[in-house]
């Protein structure tokens, strides 16, 4: 069964003689009324032509023989302008038909039924439809480009600033460009994506052999940019009049991105101490202990990398767009870096929550160990200065142990022995042993202190936490080597 409509009706349609000429639809104007009640699914400012006389023409193009949307709109487009005026769509309409398309995808469906019907209705009980108000008689809205420039250095002591302020018709372009040729002058107008046909008409001419016709090379600001103009003929048929001639100009920057003297950080600093506050990036004046001596070499750093960061995709048959790599960044070094978990997640709150049982009842993690009791590294939340406090620092990859193996095999066996005698089922129950510290630290199973947790929890849990993990550390340049903390919410 076909799943377009049009196909239906172009059956149904196959006996039945349309009204030849179009123009001795007398009830034209009633039906664009009729379909008017529709309600209309545009945004205000995005309506161009009212919404009666788009449905009722487009009806007319079916019953006409159009079987798509761009067939559609080249009927609409066709029509006689006395038709399309009788309908109420005045002047020259340009339609899209993807447009056309998305209009018809949002109209309510049952609305425009009881609109076609009831009009059918009438038609069929012999009453006469008479519009509410003649669409002729509608004034044909009129779109409006206005900026606006204030005049630099029109201000004096006798005067206040000039504004300039300009409007414009989009829709008048051609109208213009043929006054101006007929008063003998030249006219020079910039093509942009707004006018794509013109616009691709323009990208087709011979540019690879077009001389350079000027080059300019300017440095200011902490770039550099380049200009290049070329000028080409243009044949006759370019849809816009009077043309002669097409320049293209085009523009590259390069060399350092300019970074403003005053920033916000969102943050404190890794010793605990300060609020989101508004820092300087060079000669930050800060105090010596309680004398007014201000010292000047405490610039905030930034550092930058070119290096991938990131965990790929999440999971397999991903859409490119959804995979997570991040090459080339700049950071606050001296800005702390924290890991936030939330035991409500609903992908890895058990980790999250083995975390929190980590840093809040130590003595109740597995392996058990009680004299002395465990103390979990990395725990943002306590209190500055205490051994809780102290960061987790990210393994280097391949970093080796004093015994030859690397530091995340240790990690990991480890973890594996502990899995195996304490959770000999977890694999059968669709369960995975998750550890703390992170196996790619080196505050990890394998460093021998006995300050670590093994739980078995949910694979997809384990497996999620390893994901969100691998994108903090891409967005906050966590390499080898580098301190973070984590911080469990509710």
């Amino acid at each position: 069964m076909p799943s377009s409509p049009i196909d239906v009706l172009a059956r149904r349609l196959e006996h039945v003689t349309v009204a030849d000429p179009l123009t001795d639809l007398l009830h034209l104007p009633a039906l664009a009324e009729v379909l008017d009640a529709v309600p209309d699914p545009r945004s205000r400012r995005g309506r161009r032509y009212r919404l009666g006389p788009l449905l009722a023409l487009s009806l007319l193009a079916v019953l006409g023989g159009a079987t798509s949307l761009v067939k559609i709109t080249r009927f609409i487009a066709g029509y006689d302008p006395d038709l399309r005026a009788r309908a109420g769509l005045l002047g020259t309409p340009r339609l899209a038909a993807s447009t056309l398309g998305r209009l018809l995808a949002h109209l309510d469906g049952d609305a425009f039924d009881t609109a076609t019907c009831g009009y059918l209705a009438s038609l069929a009980a012999g009453v006469p439809l008479a519009t509410t108000s003649p669409p002729s008689h509608r004034a044909e809205l009129t779109g409006l480009a206005v900026d606006g420039k204030t005049l630099r250095g029109s201000r004096t002591p006798d005067s206040t600033t000039a504004h300039l302020l300009s409007a414009t018709r989009h829709d008048t372009q051609h109208t213009h460009a043929r006054q101006i040729v007929t008063a003998g002058g030249h006219y020079l107008f910039i093509v942009k994506a707004n006018q794509p046909t013109l616009l691709n008409r323009l990208k087709t001419l011979p540019w690879r052999n077009a001389i350079l016709n000027d080059r300019t090379d300017e440095s200011g600001h902490g770039r550099r940019e380049i200009r290049r103009m070329k000028i080409c003929t243009v044949r006759p048929s370019l849809p816009f009049p009077q043309t002669a001639q097409a320049i293209q100009v085009k523009r590259r920057r390069t060399g350092k991105t300019s970074i403003r003297p005053w920033v916000t950080l969102p943050t404190v600093f890794q010793d605990g101490s300060g609020t989101a506050t508004h820092v300087p990036l060079w000669d930050r004046k800060v105090a010596a202990g309680t004398g007014s001596i201000l010292k000047r070499d405490n610039a905030l750093t930034v550092r930058c990398d070119s290096k991938k960061f990131g965990p790929g995709a999440p999971l397999p048959n991903t859409p490119p767009e959804k995979v997570v790599n991040y090459k080339g960044a700049c950071i606050f070094p001296k800005a702390a870096r924290v890991y936030t978990m939330s035991m409500s997640h609903v992908r890895m709150g058990e980790v999250a929550k083995h975390v929190n049982t980590a840093f809040t009842t130590p003595d109740l993690t597995i392996p058990t160990r009680t004299n002395p009791s465990k103390v979990f590294p990395g725990n943002w939340n306590a209190q500055p200065g205490s051994p809780q406090r102290v960061r987790l620092e990210r393994l280097y990859k391949g970093a080796k142990a004093p015994d030859g193996r690397t530091w995340y095999s240790k990690n990991v066996a480890e973890k594996d022995r502990v899995c195996e005698d304490d959770f000999p089922n977890a694999a059968a129950q669709g369960k995975e042993c998750d550890e703390f510290p992170f196996a790619v630290t080196y505050e990890g199973a394998g460093k021998g202190d006995g300050n670590y947790s093994i739980l078995a929890l949910d694979s997809s849990h384990n497996s999620s936490k390893g994901w969100h993990r691998a994108v903090f550390f891409a967005r906050y340049r966590v390499g080898g080597g580098n301190p973070f903390w984590v911080s469990v919410q509710p």
